[in-house]
């Protein structure tokens, strides 16, 4: 491990200095890398070699200000010897997002680091990084980290900076962020000026905040300027627009937009142009949560199976298992099926039951009511409710009416037809009205 020490004013050295801890980038470990952190000459070991609880408090060791040594400094030297900078807001400890940038009173250590400095890390695998260089209208799920996905969003902007967005969510190391979101930083990689010597000794990419909900005059206080929540967005400086669309469980959906008209989203499938239920197909697509029916189509008009749906909300809950099971638990569900994996966990979510010898009808088509029960079942934030027969064809005792109302109070389904007011619930589900469906679920559901 470097030796961890903390950095006071001048206390690299000269130039010379700076220019050999730069080209000994390269080594791995103390003494060759030159990474020396000092935390105001103090040593500092591991948690589980130190009691502090069991260290008198005049033989503890003090920074200034009279402040006890803590962990969350310890972890912010250490980000620097990584290379990190600091990641201001306003001024250099004002982001209460970032470790690296984080100062107040009770200094836990519960607030990790931006999606760039994980990625430098390499934490985040580049699989898990997507970039967006100006083609039409995307769409893109960020997941929080740790959690797979994508876990950075870059956007280029032709010069020597860029864009990162990631999401932050609170758990794990993240449990004292003030709050949850899509948070945006830019990084100039070229920039001549290195204002701060910490930020730069390393690597030489000065990060800050975008605010990208801004007031005039601004708001100093406002901790979470720079994190959209849903419905929140703003443009770049090379005119290209942000949205937060919506969010799905600790996911995020955002979409980036340079405003051309030809989208590269648009022409994913050939036989879904015109149909009303068009950019929600996309959506889907985009989230990997369709992969079409094959050489570049869609087939809108073909009625959804089980097996389908199964596929379809496992994938869009985030829930796709990486392991094949090989046994089944359902009569009708052979192993080695394409849809095996998705059935049996559908199953394990308790979205549909599975009874000894049970069958599941993979090949059955998908009914508006058992899409109404699924759904409710497998989205947290679409309830069932106490039934008051709103619609002509589904009276208020059936068994499955709170899950089809349910639907209608969270804005997923207006019904089938409007006078007389229907739900039609045993028509089945095409293939376009459940994009429709689902997409309406991931951008309309609330963040809790």
């Amino acid at each position: 491990m470097d030796r961890v020490t903390h950095e006071s004013s001048g206390g690299i050295g000269d130039q010379d200095r700076r220019q050999s801890d730069y080209l000994a980038l390269n080594a791995k470990t103390y003494p060759d890398n030159n990474r020396d952190v000092r935390v105001w000459g103090t040593a500092v070991t591991t948690p589980d070699i130190i009691r502090w609880d069991e260290v008198p408090d005049s033989d503890r060791p003090y920074l200034a200000e009279d402040r006890l040594l803590d962990f969350a400094t310890v972890a912010h030297e250490l980000g620097h010897a990584l290379g990190f900078p600091h990641s201001p807001r306003f001024s250099d400890y004002d982001n209460p997002m970032d470790i690296m940038s984080r100062i107040e009173d009770d200094r836990k250590l519960n607030v990790g680091t931006i999606a760039i400095n994980r990625y430098a890390a390499g934490w985040i695998d580049p699989g898990h990084v997507a970039i967006y260089g100006g083609e039409g209208t995307q769409r893109y799920k960020l997941s929080s980290a740790g959690d797979g996905g994508t876990q950075m969003l870059v956007i280029r902007s032709g010069s020597s900076g860029y864009l990162t967005l990631g999401a932050r969510i609170r758990k794990g190391i993240d449990l004292g962020i003030p709050g949850e979101g899509v948070e945006v930083y830019l990084i100039d990689e070229q920039s001549p000026d290195c204002r701060h010597l910490f930020s730069c000794v390393f690597e030489r990419r000065p990060t800050r905040a975008v605010m990208t909900s801004p007031t005039v005059p601004l708001d100093f206080d406002d901790e979470l300027a720079h994190v959209m929540d849903v419905g929140d967005g703003f443009t770049t400086w090379n005119n290209v627009s942000v949205t937060v669309m919506g969010r799905s469980g600790d996911d995020f959906i955002v979409e980036v937009s340079d405003g051309s008209v030809q989208e590269k989203t648009g022409n994913r499938f050939t036989d879904d142009d015109g149909n009303v239920h068009e950019a929600n197909i996309e959506i889907i697509a985009g989230l990997g949560i369709t992969l079409g029916c094959g050489d570049d189509l869609y087939c809108p008009s073909r009625e959804v199976t089980r097996a389908q749906m199964a596929a379809f909300l496992t994938r869009a809950l985030g829930e796709t298992p990486e392991a094949i099971p090989t046994n089944s638990s359902f009569s009708d569900v052979p192993t080695g099926s394409w849809y095996l994996k998705y059935v049996e966990r559908f199953a394990e979510l308790g979205i549909t039951r599975v009874e000894s010898g049970g069958a599941f009808r993979p090949d059955d088509s998908l009914t508006r009511l058992e899409m109404a029960v699924w759904m409710s079942r497998a989205f947290d934030f679409i309830d069932e409710v106490t039934p008051e027969g709103v619609f002509t064809d589904v009276s208020a005792d059936e068994w499955y009416a709170g899950a089809v109302e349910g639907l209608v109070a969270a804005g997923v389904t207006k019904g089938c037809s409007a006078d007389p007011l229907a739900y039609c619930p045993h028509d089945p589900v095409r293939r376009d009205q459940m994009a429709s469906f689902i997409a309406r679920t991931l951008t309309n559901q609330p963040q809790p």
